[in-house]
């Protein structure tokens, strides 16, 4: 079994604390979120370096 960030986001939130679902649930909010902080400072990043190379020309 190849060790992942989920188990060692599990690690961090024991199942014993949540039900199956409710970690779930927790589970795909955190990694939604993530990748959508994520993208969005990607495109802000890629963006800014557009802008100023424009007015660079």
């Amino acid at each position: 079994m190849s060790y992942t960030l989920l188990d060692c986001w599990m690690e961090i939130y024991p199942i014993g604390l949540l039900d199956g679902e409710d970690l779930h649930y927790v589970k795909m909010t955190f990694f939604s979120r993530f990748i959508i902080y994520f993208l969005t400072y990607k495109l802000i990043r890629i963006s800014q370096i557009s802008i100023s190379s424009i007015f660079m020309l």
